[in-house]
Order: C-alpha cells, then sequence, then structure tokens
C-alpha cells in the first residue's frame, strides 16, 4: 500500500514549525501519515537571528525536498500544506505530481512596500530595500533581510500563481477572516476549480480558538482513512473524498453510562456530512490511517465531549450495511458527570444529554427520525 506524506512550506521570518502551527497540524495527522518539514532561512540562536532567503532559494528548496521524497518512494501520494508567503513560493515552483496543495493564509498582494508598511509599526525597524534590513519580531526574535529578497518579490502577482497550481493538483484555500498581515484573495479572481474556505475571527497565524479549527478544516482534507474486506481486513487506504459506495471503512463508538444507568447522547452538528443534527451514542469517530479503533475512541471521546482517562470495554462489533458500509465497534464506560460540565466541540456536536433508559425508548418509538439508525441496536444490545 502506498505511503502518504505532507510536506509543510512555510511563510516569511519564521523557521519549520511556522511559529507553531506546522508541528500543530502535524501532531494532529494521523500516525500512518509521515511528515516533512524543514527550513527556508538560516537561524543563529546564540542571537535569536533569522536570516531570510530570496524567493529563488526558497523555490530551488522546495522544489529540491518535493524531488528527494518522490525519489526515495516513488510510490508515495503526497500533499503539500503551505502558510503565509510559503504559499507564493509554491506557486513560483509548479510542482507536478503532488495530489492536493493546501494554501493557508495566502497573500494576494506580495511587494516590498505592502511588507514595509506592515513592519513599520514595530519598534526600531529599520527597512532598506538597497541594503540590509532589520526585523524586530514580537517574540524577541530579530529577523535579517538582505537586499537581494525584496529584489525577489518584485512583480509577483500570487493570485495567478495559485490559479495556475489547479493545473496540476487540487487546490484549497484557506483564509483568516481577521487576516490582519497579509490581503487575503478576492474570491472573483480565483479560479473555480479551487475550494475557498474562510474561517471567521481567525488571524493570520490562527493562534488561539482558531488553531483547533484551522486543524478540522484540514484534517479531512488530507487525512486517509483504511477500507476494509467483509472480515475487517485493511485492504488499502484511501482519501475521504475518494471513496466509493461499495467501499467498507472503520468507525469507533462509545457508549456512556452513569452509575444509575442513564445513558448519555451527543446531538451531531447540523454541519456533519452523515446525519446531521440527529442524536447518538456519546462519541463516535471514522478510524484514521495508523489507527486501532481504541486509540480512535480516546482520541474522540477527548476532542468532541473533553474526557479522559476511561476504563472502556470493547463491546459488540458489526459491519452496517445501510446507505453506507463500515464496521463500528462499539466501547462501554461508565462515567458521573453532570451534561452541563462535559467540554464539547462545538463543531462536531451541538450538545449533549443524559436519558434514562425507559426515556430513550419511548423517544425511540415516537421520534426514531430524530436518532441515528444504530441508537436503537444499542439500547437494546448494550
Amino acid at each position: 500500500m502506498s505511503k502518504h506524506i505532507v510536506i509543510f512550506s512555510h511563510g516569511f521570518g519564521v523557521r519549520k514549525d511556522s511559529r507553531g502551527m506546522f508541528t500543530d497540524i502535524a501532531a494532529a495527522l494521523s500516525p500512518g501519515t509521515e511528515k516533512v518539514l524543514f527550513d527556508y532561512n538560516e537561524w543563529d540562536e546564540a542571537s535569536q537571528t533569522l536570516t531570510v532567503g530570496t524567493m529563488d532559494e526558497r523555490v530551488k528548496k522546495l522544489t529540491n525536498v518535493i524531488a528527494d521524497t518522490r525519489a526515495t518512494n516513488p510510490d508515495a501520494v503526497i500533499d503539500l500544506i503551505c502558510h503565509s508567503q510559503g504559499c507564493v513560493v509554491a506557486g513560483l515552483a509548479k510542482p507536478k505530481g503532488l495530489r492536493k496543495i493546501v494554501l493557508i493564509g495566502p497573500p494576494a498582494v506580495l511587494t516590498p512596500e505592502r511588507m514595509r508598511t506592515f513592519f513599520a509599526q514595530f519598534p526600531n525597524t529599520h527597512i532598506d530595500f538597497d541594503g540590509q534590513s532589520v526585523l524586530y519580531r514580537r517574540d524577541g526574535s530579530t529577523t535579517v533581510v538582505p537586499p537581494a529578497y525584496w529584489q525577489s518579490i518584485r512583480n509577483l502577482n500570487p493570485i495567478a500563481l495559485y490559479n495556475d497550481l489547479s493545473d496540476n493538483a487540487k487546490i484549497v484555500i484557506i483564509n483568516a477572516g481577521n487576516d490582519e498581515v497579509i490581503d487575503i484573495p478576492d474570491g472573483a479572481q480565483v479560479d473555480k476549480r479551487i475550494e475557498q474556505i474562510t474561517i471567521k475571527g481567525a488571524n493570520h497565524n490562527f493562534t488561539n480558538g482558531a488553531r483547533p479549527k484551522l486543524i478540522d478544516v484540514i484534517q479531512p482534507e488530507v487525512e486517509r482513512v483504511p477500507v476494509v474486506d467483509e472480515q475487517d481486513n485493511i485492504i488499502t487506504y484511501k482519501f475521504r473524498d475518494d471513496l466509493a459506495d461499495d467501499d467498507i471503512y472503520r468507525v469507533s463508538a462509545l457508549w456512556l453510562k452513569n452509575s444509575k444507568g442513564d445513558i448519555l447522547l451527543a446531538q451531531r452538528a447540523f454541519a456533519k456530512h452523515h446525519d446531521p443534527g440527529r442524536w447518538q451514542g456519546a462519541v463516535a469517530g471514522t478510524v484514521e490511517e495508523g489507527e486501532t479503533y481504541l486509540e480512535n475512541i480516546i482520541k474522540e471521546a477527548r476532542e468532541e465531549i473533553g474526557v479522559d482517562n476511561l476504563n472502556l470495554t470493547p463491546a459488540t462489533k458489526y459491519l452496517a450495511t445501510e446507505k453506507y458500509r463500515y464496521f463500528v465497534q462499539f466501547f462501554v464506560a461508565t462515567l458521573d458527570k453532570p451534561a452541563e460540565e462535559f467540554k464539547i466541540k462545538r463543531d462536531e456536536v451541538l450538545q449533549v444529554r443524559w436519558f434514562t433508559r425507559d426515556e430513550l425508548a419511548r423517544e425511540l418509538r415516537e421520534n426514531p427520525d430524530n436518532f441515528t439508525h444504530r441508537t436503537a441496536w444499542a439500547l437494546k444490545e448494550l
């Protein structure tokens, strides 16, 4: 089975972790995904000084990283995730043979004058287009910019570069709704083949509450899931949007009870592709590449309802063959916790609620369409 690799292209004046953004994204991707992070710039630890390379130097570096990765893994599926000026580098590099390129916070305009306007707000910053520039950053580090860099970003048309990328790969643009650093692309100028997503309230680096939202958007774009046979043996891996109607994938589910025997159900967010707005067991999630059913349900319980360290007992596993085909492995656990104290993930879950068994049985009889189809089965079997 082919390997899946994600390469990261960082922006101006930062190191390969992109001030923590890329390490957060990489950590959220499945263990089966290989991640390649590298530096465009030179970093001096002693002086906390970063020296910026020219666009040509960065394009050459990205081209070499992609070529080396492909040479080492000729059959791999490769995606590219870029941030800020790293998106422009990708546009200039015009890579081929990639499946998907995700452009995070791509600048619509990139000129020396536009950058000078932004960095002029920082005390002691010195910008000289014909000489060495020194930029003082919020984290206390210093960025040194040689004159060759300023020349390398003149006469660029970033949006045209992004549009050209769509000739060779699927392109997704993720804009920050409150980007304080760059001008975001005008949707009317972007090629119709490019998917555009805006995360409201996010700043350029998607910090604070915007970082989890960014990861939620990226994960489905680059995560693969195991495809199995009718004995639950892995056949191959596919990206979610490549799954065929007859493919069988894996799902883990949590049936959570309290000491009184009440059952916690979660109402799915209306933005969910499957069963929007319906009630289901406490947690459910699609198993991703490199995960077991158990690893997945532990992760999903932590992310969706803020619960960790549960004493999980494996229960029934069965093959669902209704509208979608998947194995679902149930886990059962007991927890005494008021519904209002669960830390739910609003993008996934609207609310959680404890039901008595009698109450749930009555609701399932009277309002079956309010619940996922496996909820009634679980009430009888678990």
